[in-house]
Protein backbone atom coordinates (compact mmCIF):
# COMPACT_ATOMS: atom_id res chain seq x y z
CA UNK A 1 0.00 0.00 0.00
CA UNK A 2 3.01 2.05 0.75
CA UNK A 3 4.22 1.61 -2.76
CA UNK A 4 0.67 2.49 -4.36
CA UNK A 5 0.41 5.27 -2.39
CA UNK A 6 4.13 6.61 -4.01
CA UNK A 7 2.95 6.07 -7.42
CA UNK A 8 -0.94 7.80 -6.65
CA UNK A 9 1.24 11.17 -5.28
CA UNK A 10 3.66 10.94 -8.11
CA UNK A 11 0.78 10.69 -10.84
CA UNK A 12 -0.95 13.39 -9.21
CA UNK A 13 1.80 16.04 -8.77
CA UNK A 14 3.00 14.71 -12.34
CA UNK A 15 -0.89 15.67 -13.55
CA UNK A 16 -0.78 18.91 -12.02
CA UNK A 17 2.85 19.97 -13.77
CA UNK A 18 1.72 18.98 -16.82
CA UNK A 19 -1.43 21.25 -16.46
CA UNK A 20 0.92 24.31 -15.40
CA UNK A 21 2.64 23.59 -18.31
CA UNK A 22 -0.40 23.56 -21.09
CA UNK A 23 -1.45 27.06 -19.08
CA UNK A 24 1.87 28.71 -19.55
CA UNK A 25 1.33 27.93 -23.24
CA UNK A 26 -1.78 29.49 -23.59
CA UNK A 27 -3.32 32.99 -23.61
CA UNK A 28 -5.36 35.29 -21.19
CA UNK A 29 -6.23 32.19 -19.15
CA UNK A 30 -7.48 33.97 -16.15
CA UNK A 31 -6.60 31.96 -12.68
CA UNK A 32 -8.48 34.21 -10.66
CA UNK A 33 -10.71 37.53 -11.44
CA UNK A 34 -8.71 40.86 -11.84
CA UNK A 35 -5.53 39.61 -11.11
CA UNK A 36 -2.89 37.57 -11.71
CA UNK A 37 -1.23 35.06 -9.91
CA UNK A 38 2.13 32.97 -10.39
CA UNK A 39 1.50 29.55 -11.95
CA UNK A 40 2.24 27.15 -9.05
CA UNK A 41 0.66 23.51 -8.77
CA UNK A 42 -1.65 24.91 -6.09
CA UNK A 43 -2.52 27.88 -7.63
CA UNK A 44 -3.60 25.01 -10.57
CA UNK A 45 -5.19 23.15 -8.40
CA UNK A 46 -8.38 26.11 -8.90
CA UNK A 47 -8.81 25.18 -12.11
CA UNK A 48 -10.46 22.01 -12.06
CA UNK A 49 -11.90 20.52 -15.03
CA UNK A 50 -16.05 20.20 -14.58
CA UNK A 51 -15.98 16.44 -14.44
CA UNK A 52 -13.83 16.49 -11.14
CA UNK A 53 -15.51 19.56 -9.82
CA UNK A 54 -19.11 17.66 -9.97
CA UNK A 55 -17.74 14.77 -8.54
CA UNK A 56 -16.37 16.57 -5.37
CA UNK A 57 -19.38 19.07 -4.81
CA UNK A 58 -21.76 16.02 -5.43
CA UNK A 59 -19.98 13.78 -3.21
CA UNK A 60 -18.85 15.85 -0.71
CA UNK A 61 -20.83 14.65 2.00
CA UNK A 62 -18.78 11.83 2.33
CA UNK A 63 -15.64 12.58 0.23
CA UNK A 64 -14.55 15.51 2.71
CA UNK A 65 -14.73 13.74 6.02
CA UNK A 66 -13.09 10.63 4.18
CA UNK A 67 -10.21 12.88 2.94
CA UNK A 68 -9.61 15.00 6.04
CA UNK A 69 -9.28 11.51 7.92
CA UNK A 70 -6.75 10.09 5.92
CA UNK A 71 -5.16 13.67 6.21
CA UNK A 72 -5.32 13.50 9.86
CA UNK A 73 -4.39 9.76 9.70
CA UNK A 74 -1.40 10.49 8.15
CA UNK A 75 -0.38 13.77 9.69
CA UNK A 76 -0.31 11.62 12.98
CA UNK A 77 1.07 8.49 11.78
CA UNK A 78 -2.11 6.51 12.62
CA UNK A 79 -5.93 6.02 12.59
CA UNK A 80 -6.64 6.11 16.43
CA UNK A 81 -8.79 9.51 16.99
CA UNK A 82 -8.02 9.64 20.51
CA UNK A 83 -4.35 10.18 19.71
CA UNK A 84 -5.16 13.69 17.66
CA UNK A 85 -5.49 16.32 20.07
CA UNK A 86 -8.07 18.73 19.30
CA UNK A 87 -8.17 17.06 15.76
CA UNK A 88 -9.95 13.81 17.05
CA UNK A 89 -13.29 15.18 17.61
CA UNK A 90 -14.50 17.66 14.89
CA UNK A 91 -18.38 19.13 14.12
CA UNK A 92 -19.25 18.61 10.77
CA UNK A 93 -18.79 22.40 10.01
CA UNK A 94 -15.61 22.37 11.19
CA UNK A 95 -14.79 19.15 9.03
CA UNK A 96 -16.08 21.63 5.80
CA UNK A 97 -13.97 24.82 6.83
CA UNK A 98 -11.08 22.54 6.54
CA UNK A 99 -11.36 20.20 3.86
CA UNK A 100 -12.58 23.58 1.31
CA UNK A 101 -10.72 25.59 -0.56
CA UNK A 102 -9.02 28.27 1.69
CA UNK A 103 -8.99 25.82 4.80
CA UNK A 104 -5.67 24.67 5.99
CA UNK A 105 -6.01 20.86 5.38
CA UNK A 106 -7.74 21.76 1.83
CA UNK A 107 -4.54 21.00 -0.48
CA UNK A 108 -3.59 18.06 1.18
CA UNK A 109 -7.43 16.67 1.09
CA UNK A 110 -7.53 17.54 -2.60
CA UNK A 111 -5.08 14.63 -3.47
CA UNK A 112 -7.60 12.19 -1.88
CA UNK A 113 -10.41 13.89 -3.70
CA UNK A 114 -8.37 13.15 -6.81
CA UNK A 115 -7.43 9.82 -6.06
CA UNK A 116 -11.67 8.80 -5.16
CA UNK A 117 -12.33 10.81 -8.64
CA UNK A 118 -10.15 8.34 -10.77
CA UNK A 119 -11.34 5.40 -8.63
CA UNK A 120 -14.88 6.41 -9.48
CA UNK A 121 -14.21 6.87 -13.28
CA UNK A 122 -12.43 3.46 -13.51
CA UNK A 123 -15.52 1.60 -11.23
CA UNK A 124 -17.99 3.36 -13.87
CA UNK A 125 -15.98 2.32 -17.02
CA UNK A 126 -15.76 -1.35 -15.80
CA UNK A 127 -19.10 -1.40 -15.06
CA UNK A 128 -20.78 0.00 -18.47
CA UNK A 129 -18.80 -2.64 -19.95
CA UNK A 130 -19.48 -5.33 -17.80
CA UNK A 131 -23.49 -4.10 -18.38
CA UNK A 132 -22.83 -4.37 -22.66
CA UNK A 133 -21.61 -7.74 -22.15
CA UNK A 134 -24.73 -9.19 -20.23
CA UNK A 135 -22.09 -9.17 -17.19
CA UNK A 136 -23.26 -8.31 -13.65
CA UNK A 137 -20.99 -6.82 -11.12
CA UNK A 138 -21.72 -7.89 -7.44
CA UNK A 139 -20.21 -5.64 -4.49
CA UNK A 140 -19.24 -6.61 -0.85
CA UNK A 141 -21.18 -4.86 1.84
CA UNK A 142 -19.82 -5.39 5.27
CA UNK A 143 -21.34 -5.39 8.89
CA UNK A 144 -19.16 -4.67 10.76
CA UNK A 145 -16.60 -0.83 11.06
CA UNK A 146 -12.78 -0.97 12.09
CA UNK A 147 -12.91 1.13 15.66
CA UNK A 148 -10.78 3.54 13.96
CA UNK A 149 -12.26 3.81 10.47
CA UNK A 150 -13.52 7.07 8.98
CA UNK A 151 -16.90 6.29 9.93
CA UNK A 152 -16.75 5.73 13.50
CA UNK A 153 -14.96 8.86 13.74
CA UNK A 154 -17.74 11.46 11.76
CA UNK A 155 -20.63 9.60 13.41
CA UNK A 156 -19.72 8.09 16.80
CA UNK A 157 -23.81 8.61 17.63
CA UNK A 158 -24.34 6.00 15.33
CA UNK A 159 -22.19 3.04 17.51
CA UNK A 160 -21.94 1.76 21.29
CA UNK A 161 -18.18 2.77 22.15
CA UNK A 162 -18.35 0.53 25.20
CA UNK A 163 -19.44 -2.64 23.54
CA UNK A 164 -17.89 -4.66 20.75
CA UNK A 165 -18.64 -7.53 18.30
CA UNK A 166 -17.36 -11.18 18.43
CA UNK A 167 -18.52 -14.50 18.12
CA UNK A 168 -18.98 -17.02 20.48
CA UNK A 169 -17.51 -20.32 21.10
CA UNK A 170 -17.36 -22.80 19.07
CA UNK A 171 -15.76 -26.53 18.19
CA UNK A 172 -12.83 -24.76 16.38
CA UNK A 173 -12.62 -21.74 18.39
CA UNK A 174 -13.29 -22.69 22.11
CA UNK A 175 -12.87 -19.28 23.84
CA UNK A 176 -14.86 -17.44 20.85
CA UNK A 177 -13.36 -14.20 19.34
CA UNK A 178 -13.54 -10.68 19.80
CA UNK A 179 -13.55 -8.67 16.81
CA UNK A 180 -12.81 -5.40 18.54
CA UNK A 181 -15.57 -3.66 16.04
CA UNK A 182 -18.04 -1.17 17.79
CA UNK A 183 -21.78 -2.34 17.84
CA UNK A 184 -23.92 -0.12 15.78
CA UNK A 185 -26.98 1.52 17.83
CA UNK A 186 -29.60 0.65 16.09
CA UNK A 187 -32.31 2.59 17.74
CA UNK A 188 -30.33 5.86 16.79
CA UNK A 189 -30.63 5.35 13.56
CA UNK A 190 -33.61 4.35 13.21
CA UNK A 191 -34.74 7.29 14.18
CA UNK A 192 -33.55 8.98 11.02
CA UNK A 193 -34.90 6.10 9.19
CA UNK A 194 -31.33 4.07 8.33
CA UNK A 195 -30.47 7.02 6.66
CA UNK A 196 -26.48 5.84 7.00
CA UNK A 197 -27.26 2.28 5.60
CA UNK A 198 -29.83 3.85 2.86
CA UNK A 199 -26.59 6.06 1.65
CA UNK A 200 -24.41 3.13 1.87
CA UNK A 201 -26.70 1.13 -0.63
CA UNK A 202 -27.84 3.96 -3.19
CA UNK A 203 -23.55 4.66 -3.44
CA UNK A 204 -23.27 0.92 -4.13
CA UNK A 205 -25.73 0.97 -6.69
CA UNK A 206 -23.77 3.30 -8.99
CA UNK A 207 -21.50 0.44 -9.50
CA UNK A 208 -22.85 -2.73 -9.03
CA UNK A 209 -26.48 -4.79 -9.69
CA UNK A 210 -25.86 -6.63 -6.64
CA UNK A 211 -24.65 -7.04 -3.26
CA UNK A 212 -23.34 -9.36 -0.99
CA UNK A 213 -24.10 -8.60 2.70
CA UNK A 214 -20.80 -10.44 4.12
CA UNK A 215 -22.19 -12.34 7.29
CA UNK A 216 -26.10 -11.13 7.10
CA UNK A 217 -26.66 -13.14 10.11
CA UNK A 218 -25.37 -9.98 11.91
CA UNK A 219 -28.58 -8.66 10.86
CA UNK A 220 -30.43 -10.61 12.78
CA UNK A 221 -28.33 -11.12 15.98
CA UNK A 222 -24.68 -10.07 16.98
CA UNK A 223 -22.64 -11.49 19.64
CA UNK A 224 -21.81 -8.62 21.80
CA UNK A 225 -19.10 -8.01 24.46
CA UNK A 226 -18.42 -5.57 26.75
CA UNK A 227 -15.35 -3.25 26.14
CA UNK A 228 -12.99 -4.53 28.56
CA UNK A 229 -13.28 -8.11 27.30
CA UNK A 230 -10.38 -9.91 25.53
CA UNK A 231 -11.88 -13.14 24.53
CA UNK A 232 -15.71 -14.15 23.37
CA UNK A 233 -16.50 -15.57 26.41
CA UNK A 234 -18.29 -13.21 28.32
CA UNK A 235 -20.55 -12.07 25.48
CA UNK A 236 -24.46 -12.70 24.47
CA UNK A 237 -26.84 -12.11 21.53
CA UNK A 238 -28.05 -9.01 20.52
CA UNK A 239 -31.14 -8.46 20.22
CA UNK A 240 -31.60 -11.07 23.15
CA UNK A 241 -33.85 -11.48 26.10
CA UNK A 242 -32.49 -12.03 29.77
CA UNK A 243 -33.58 -14.47 31.97
CA UNK A 244 -34.93 -12.33 35.13
CA UNK A 245 -34.43 -12.67 38.43
CA UNK A 246 -38.01 -13.13 39.15
CA UNK A 247 -37.66 -16.25 36.55
CA UNK A 248 -35.16 -17.61 38.67
CA UNK A 249 -36.82 -17.39 41.60
CA UNK A 250 -39.65 -19.55 40.12
CA UNK A 251 -37.59 -22.45 39.17
CA UNK A 252 -35.86 -22.15 42.52
CA UNK A 253 -32.10 -21.01 41.96
CA UNK A 254 -32.02 -18.49 44.47
CA UNK A 255 -28.71 -17.60 44.53
CA UNK A 256 -27.56 -15.78 41.40
CA UNK A 257 -24.50 -14.32 43.58
CA UNK A 258 -22.92 -17.91 43.45
CA UNK A 259 -24.38 -18.30 39.38
CA UNK A 260 -22.85 -14.82 38.38
CA UNK A 261 -19.54 -14.65 40.12
CA UNK A 262 -16.25 -16.45 38.95
CA UNK A 263 -16.20 -19.78 40.76
CA UNK A 264 -12.48 -20.09 41.74
CA UNK A 265 -11.39 -22.39 44.42
CA UNK A 266 -8.03 -23.64 45.62
CA UNK A 267 -7.93 -26.60 44.31
CA UNK A 268 -9.47 -25.63 40.34
CA UNK A 269 -6.24 -23.01 41.11
CA UNK A 270 -4.14 -25.90 41.99
CA UNK A 271 -4.96 -27.86 38.45
CA UNK A 272 -5.23 -25.21 35.92
CA UNK A 273 -1.57 -23.62 36.98
CA UNK A 274 0.42 -26.52 39.11
CA UNK A 275 2.45 -26.27 42.48
CA UNK A 276 3.15 -22.45 41.61
CA UNK A 277 -0.78 -20.98 41.97
CA UNK A 278 -0.52 -19.77 45.30
CA UNK A 279 1.61 -16.61 43.29
CA UNK A 280 -1.52 -16.23 41.09
CA UNK A 281 -3.12 -16.02 44.09
CA UNK A 282 -0.67 -13.51 46.06
CA UNK A 283 -1.06 -11.16 42.83
CA UNK A 284 -4.61 -11.17 41.26
CA UNK A 285 -6.87 -12.70 44.38
CA UNK A 286 -8.21 -12.72 47.96
CA UNK A 287 -9.91 -15.07 49.79
CA UNK A 288 -14.04 -14.64 49.97
CA UNK A 289 -16.82 -16.26 51.59
CA UNK A 290 -17.08 -19.89 51.98
CA UNK A 291 -13.87 -20.55 50.68
CA UNK A 292 -14.06 -19.10 47.56
CA UNK A 293 -11.22 -16.64 46.19
CA UNK A 294 -12.42 -13.13 44.27
CA UNK A 295 -10.40 -11.21 42.15
CA UNK A 296 -8.50 -7.60 43.49
CA UNK A 297 -9.91 -4.48 42.68
CA UNK A 298 -8.84 -3.51 39.25
CA UNK A 299 -7.99 -7.60 38.02
CA UNK A 300 -11.67 -8.17 37.38
CA UNK A 301 -11.81 -7.96 33.59
CA UNK A 302 -10.58 -9.60 30.84
CA UNK A 303 -8.57 -6.69 29.60
CA UNK A 304 -7.02 -5.81 33.07
CA UNK A 305 -5.52 -9.13 33.65
CA UNK A 306 -4.21 -9.26 30.27
CA UNK A 307 -2.47 -5.81 30.26
CA UNK A 308 -0.85 -6.91 33.88
CA UNK A 309 0.83 -10.03 32.55
CA UNK A 310 1.68 -7.73 29.52
CA UNK A 311 3.24 -5.31 31.70
CA UNK A 312 4.67 -7.54 34.08
CA UNK A 313 5.05 -11.33 32.91
CA UNK A 314 4.00 -13.98 35.62
CA UNK A 315 6.50 -16.99 35.79
CA UNK A 316 5.36 -20.35 36.90
CA UNK A 317 6.95 -23.37 36.30
CA UNK A 318 6.32 -25.50 32.78
CA UNK A 319 3.61 -22.99 32.13
CA UNK A 320 4.36 -20.54 29.05
CA UNK A 321 3.12 -16.80 29.04
CA UNK A 322 0.18 -17.04 26.78
CA UNK A 323 -0.89 -20.37 28.80
CA UNK A 324 -1.32 -17.95 31.72
CA UNK A 325 -3.13 -15.47 30.44
CA UNK A 326 -5.63 -18.53 28.90
CA UNK A 327 -6.16 -19.93 31.94
CA UNK A 328 -6.59 -16.76 34.53
CA UNK A 329 -9.19 -15.47 31.55
CA UNK A 330 -10.64 -19.09 32.04
CA UNK A 331 -11.03 -18.08 35.67
CA UNK A 332 -13.27 -14.77 35.51
CA UNK A 333 -15.21 -16.95 33.26
CA UNK A 334 -15.85 -19.53 35.67
CA UNK A 335 -19.87 -18.75 35.84
CA UNK A 336 -22.95 -19.99 35.03
CA UNK A 337 -24.58 -16.62 34.28
CA UNK A 338 -23.52 -13.46 32.88
CA UNK A 339 -25.14 -10.28 34.71
CA UNK A 340 -26.55 -7.45 32.54
CA UNK A 341 -25.37 -4.73 33.38
CA UNK A 342 -27.07 -1.92 31.35
CA UNK A 343 -30.14 -1.64 32.99
CA UNK A 344 -31.04 -0.06 36.07
CA UNK A 345 -34.25 -2.17 37.95
CA UNK A 346 -34.78 -5.74 38.22
CA UNK A 347 -31.67 -7.86 38.20
CA UNK A 348 -31.17 -9.53 34.63
CA UNK A 349 -28.82 -12.59 33.22
CA UNK A 350 -27.68 -14.11 30.05
CA UNK A 351 -26.81 -17.76 30.46
CA UNK A 352 -23.10 -18.47 29.51
CA UNK A 353 -22.47 -20.25 26.63
CA UNK A 354 -21.79 -23.55 26.87
CA UNK A 355 -22.07 -23.16 30.55
CA UNK A 356 -21.91 -26.89 30.96
CA UNK A 357 -18.00 -26.78 30.54
CA UNK A 358 -17.41 -24.55 33.27
CA UNK A 359 -16.43 -25.54 36.84
CA UNK A 360 -19.12 -23.49 38.48
CA UNK A 361 -21.57 -26.06 36.46
CA UNK A 362 -19.63 -28.87 37.40
CA UNK A 363 -19.52 -28.51 41.13
CA UNK A 364 -23.41 -27.94 41.52
CA UNK A 365 -26.16 -30.23 42.68
CA UNK A 366 -27.46 -32.04 39.44
CA UNK A 367 -31.09 -30.71 40.04
CA UNK A 368 -29.71 -27.18 39.62
CA UNK A 369 -27.60 -28.49 36.58
CA UNK A 370 -30.90 -29.82 34.91
CA UNK A 371 -32.73 -26.51 35.32
CA UNK A 372 -29.53 -24.68 34.03
CA UNK A 373 -29.32 -26.75 30.69
CA UNK A 374 -32.69 -26.23 30.34
CA UNK A 375 -32.53 -22.47 30.54
CA UNK A 376 -29.42 -22.53 28.30
CA UNK A 377 -31.05 -24.58 25.61
CA UNK A 378 -33.85 -22.63 25.54
CA UNK A 379 -32.15 -18.90 25.78
CA UNK A 380 -30.00 -19.65 22.98
CA UNK A 381 -32.71 -21.03 20.60
CA UNK A 382 -36.64 -20.35 20.72
CA UNK A 383 -37.00 -17.80 23.24
CA UNK A 384 -34.49 -15.11 20.80
CA UNK A 385 -36.09 -15.72 17.38
CA UNK A 386 -38.97 -13.39 17.32
CA UNK A 387 -36.40 -10.70 18.58
CA UNK A 388 -33.91 -11.99 15.80
CA UNK A 389 -36.66 -12.14 13.05
CA UNK A 390 -37.93 -8.98 13.75
CA UNK A 391 -34.70 -6.57 13.73
CA UNK A 392 -33.54 -8.48 10.20
CA UNK A 393 -37.08 -7.76 9.09
CA UNK A 394 -36.82 -4.13 9.67
CA UNK A 395 -33.18 -3.54 8.87
CA UNK A 396 -33.03 -5.87 5.67
CA UNK A 397 -36.38 -4.23 4.36
CA UNK A 398 -34.60 -1.47 4.29
CA UNK A 399 -31.62 -1.98 2.72
CA UNK A 400 -33.95 -3.73 -0.07
CA UNK A 401 -35.96 -0.35 -0.45
CA UNK A 402 -32.68 1.59 -1.01
CA UNK A 403 -31.90 0.48 -4.26
CA UNK A 404 -32.70 -1.67 -7.09
CA UNK A 405 -29.92 -3.83 -6.63
CA UNK A 406 -30.31 -8.00 -5.78
CA UNK A 407 -29.76 -8.61 -1.92
CA UNK A 408 -27.35 -11.68 -1.34
CA UNK A 409 -26.26 -12.84 2.00
CA UNK A 410 -23.23 -14.41 2.70
CA UNK A 411 -23.62 -16.59 6.12
CA UNK A 412 -21.22 -17.80 8.64
CA UNK A 413 -21.28 -19.07 11.45
CA UNK A 414 -24.37 -20.22 13.50
CA UNK A 415 -27.87 -18.70 12.03
CA UNK A 416 -30.82 -18.45 14.32
CA UNK A 417 -34.25 -20.40 12.84
CA UNK A 418 -35.53 -17.04 11.96
CA UNK A 419 -33.09 -17.18 8.74
CA UNK A 420 -35.07 -19.10 6.69
CA UNK A 421 -38.26 -16.90 7.33
CA UNK A 422 -36.63 -14.14 5.41
CA UNK A 423 -35.25 -16.03 2.65
CA UNK A 424 -36.99 -17.17 -0.26
CA UNK A 425 -39.88 -18.72 -1.34
CA UNK A 426 -41.80 -18.70 2.34
CA UNK A 427 -40.54 -15.34 3.59
CA UNK A 428 -42.85 -12.83 4.63
CA UNK A 429 -40.91 -9.59 3.23
CA UNK A 430 -40.62 -8.22 -0.56
CA UNK A 431 -36.94 -9.09 -0.37
CA UNK A 432 -35.55 -10.98 -3.51
CA UNK A 433 -32.98 -12.04 -0.66
CA UNK A 434 -30.49 -15.91 -1.07
CA UNK A 435 -28.94 -16.30 2.06
CA UNK A 436 -26.50 -18.98 0.92
CA UNK A 437 -22.78 -18.76 0.33
CA UNK A 438 -22.72 -18.13 -3.38
CA UNK A 439 -24.92 -16.08 -5.61
CA UNK A 440 -27.59 -18.94 -7.93
CA UNK A 441 -26.17 -18.68 -11.65
CA UNK A 442 -30.20 -18.43 -12.57
CA UNK A 443 -30.57 -15.10 -10.24
CA UNK A 444 -27.21 -13.36 -12.18
CA UNK A 445 -28.70 -14.54 -15.44
CA UNK A 446 -32.00 -12.82 -14.71
CA UNK A 447 -30.99 -10.13 -12.83
CA UNK A 448 -28.53 -9.47 -16.97
CA UNK A 449 -31.26 -10.22 -19.29
CA UNK A 450 -33.89 -7.72 -16.93
CA UNK A 451 -34.34 -5.53 -19.77
CA UNK A 452 -36.11 -2.75 -17.34
CA UNK A 453 -33.38 -3.08 -14.72
CA UNK A 454 -30.62 -2.19 -17.46
CA UNK A 455 -32.88 0.72 -18.38
CA UNK A 456 -32.90 2.30 -14.94
CA UNK A 457 -29.73 1.34 -14.53
CA UNK A 458 -28.44 3.81 -17.92
CA UNK A 459 -30.53 6.22 -16.89
CA UNK A 460 -29.11 6.79 -13.42
CA UNK A 461 -25.57 6.82 -14.27
CA UNK A 462 -26.71 9.75 -17.33
CA UNK A 463 -27.84 11.78 -14.90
Amino acid sequence: MTTKLALLRRAYETSGKKLVEILKSQQNVPLQSNRTRALTFENVCQVESSAFAAFVSEHAHWLKPYALYCVLRDLHGNADSSQWGEMGRLSASHIETLASPGGSKYMACRFWYWVQYHLHQQLLDARLYADAKGVVLMGDLATGLARHSVDVWVRPDLFHHDRFAGAQPDGVLERGQNWNQPVFDWQRMARDGYAWWRGRMRHMATYFSAVRVLDIVGFFRLWELPSHAVTGLGGHFDPARPVSASELDALGLWDRQRLSTPYIRAHLLQRAFGKDWGLVVKRFLEEGPNGVYVFRPGFDTERALADAIDREPLELEGIQKSDIIKAIIDCINERCLIRDESPPGEERFYPRFRLWETDSFGELGSDWQVLLRQIHDDHFTRRQDDGAYEAARQRLRVLQRSSNMLLVGDALGSAPESVSKVSPPTHPLPLPLSLSLSLSLAHLRALALSPARSRARARSLSK
